[in-house]
């Protein structure tokens, strides 16, 4: 279990690092376009970003699958089976990848996108080079997903994790020269997102290369691994990426689609400041759904269990804590933090942070079933839930407006609270009730045991 905790430590630091470089990513980007680029043109920007930011959440559908794989393998069989099997794992992802890539490229410039999405600011070969740009780094993000898997077996998950958030924070500043300098619109930032996902990938597989499980990008014979199994496995789990796309992205275009571009902005804005609240939970889901993929044995279900059940507690109390700071100063930070120029709505930002904490209570609980092929009931359940959530949106958001959007983001992550946790439940012989007092319970005994292992680390 001791060594468990220090990997879980290492991971949650470097979650810790990745999720700061994502957080900035995500809030300062806001007010570093909105300086120079309109309401309406950052509107667009997120408009086209949509369909790119789906594939960037989605891992191809059996990524996930071959990872929790891979990681059965390096723990139940020998290092010949991990090797021959994540050869031809990242084959495969390489020529799924470009072949879905290709499919869109002929698309963007076949199909009249740029009236789909409305678009007035982008003309149309500014949006077919953003398009085509944002969705190449999508393809590549998702590459350097089944690199991190090869981490994952290597005990090096954690340095993966910190070559990502490295690469944000380049990003974060190239965007700033390009807008402030050089008056960069959308198709320029779309390319330099491009360039530095190219970079985390080379990184990736460069280290791979050092622990002598380099990555093969494309096979010319025969494969000896029958990955089909994986394949349909995996395209469950692409009803994960599918319902967060329903959640998210899908969400984003019914806005704009009822109340127009600029309601799109506000609602973005808001939206990626409530989820601030649960920021901190991405320092222990990653970490813990690795671990999770290594603790498949039956004498593992009691220190699992004892795991998930005090990171829950600490993240669940980490998430309110940071929702009751945003329903204090909240107002504040959002108008400092778009220059005035966004109108902040209370009670739009209020629905949100609920769903925010909901949001949070169900993705730890379901990092177990996640981690170790065992989804079934979370990825069909959310992708029904997030189907009704947008269903609902186009049923509110034209009597409530924005307040109705809202509300219709709280259906879907409500429900999951009630499926995770009955699943999960089950899964490690724990009762609900259980559960739901644990981790109402203050983090005292959690807190302490941090301390003292980051004591034994550092001294």
């Amino acid at each position: 279990m001791r060594a468990v905790s220090g990997r879980i430590l290492k991971g949650s630091g470097a979650s810790a690092m990745s999720l700061v470089a994502r957080t900035f990513e995500q809030l300062l980007l806001v007010p570093i376009l909105l300086a120079v680029w309109s309401v309406d043109l950052y509107g667009e920007w997120l408009l086209i970003s949509a369909v790119p930011i789906y594939f960037a959440m989605s891992d191809l559908g059996f990524l996930q699958a071959g990872s929790n794989e891979l990681a059965r393998r390096a723990s139940q069989e020998d290092e010949t089976s991990v090797r021959v099997f994540f050869r031809e794992y990242t084959s495969l992802a390489t020529v799924w990848s470009s072949g879905i890539l290709g499919v869109f490229i002929i698309a963007v410039f076949l199909l009249p996108l740029h009236d789909w999405f409305n678009l007035s600011l982008l003309s149309p070969e500014q949006m077919r080079i953003a398009f085509v740009a944002l969705l190449s780094s999508s393809m590549v993000s998702m590459n350097t997903n089944a690199l991190l898997a090869g981490l994952r077996v290597r005990k090096l998950f954690h340095i993966g994790l910190m070559i990502r958030a490295g690469g944000a924070y380049l990003r974060i500043l190239a965007t700033f020269i390009q807008v402030y300098f050089f008056a960069s619109g959308p198709a320029e930032v779309a390319i330099q997102n491009l360039f530095f996902a190219i970079l985390e990938y080379a990184a990736c597989a460069l280290l791979l290369k050092r622990v002598d499980l380099a990555p093969t990008f494309w096979m010319v014979s025969g494969r000896s691994e029958k990955l089909w199994p994986l394949l349909l496995i995996g395209l469950e789990y692409m009803l994960m990426p599918l319902a967060y796309s329903f959640s998210m992205q899908g969400m984003t275009v019914a806005t704009g689609a009822i109340l127009g571009t600029a309601a799109v902005a506000i609602f973005g804005t808001h939206r990626t400041l409530t989820r601030t609240a649960t920021t901190a939970l991405q320092m222990f889901v990653q970490p813990l759904r690795a671990e999770a993929g290594l603790m498949q044995r039956n004498e593992d279900v009691p220190a699992l269990r004892e795991l998930l059940i005090r990171l829950s507690r600490v993240t669940f109390w980490m998430s309110l804590i940071a929702a009751i700071g945003l329903v204090l100063f909240g107002g504040a930070i959002f108008r400092y933090w778009t220059h005035g120029r966004i109108a902040f709505e209370s009670s739009v930002f209020l629905l949100l942070l609920l769903a925010s904490v909901l949001e949070g209570i169900w993705r730890i609980a379901a990092t177990v079933r996640l981690g170790s092929n065992k989804h079934r009931p979370l990825v069909w359940g959310f992708a029904a839930f997030s189907a009704v959530g947008v269903a609902s949106a186009f049923l509110l958001g034209p009597h409530w407006g924005l307040a109705g959007m809202a509300v219709a983001v709280i259906i879907p992550n409500l429900a999951m609270c009630v499926l995770t946790i009955i699943t999960t439940s089950s899964l490690l012989d724990f009762s609900v009730g259980y559960y739901l007092v644990s981790i109402a319970k203050p983090p005292i005994f959690e807190a302490k045991s941090l301390l003292l292992l980051i004591q034994r680390k550092v001294f």
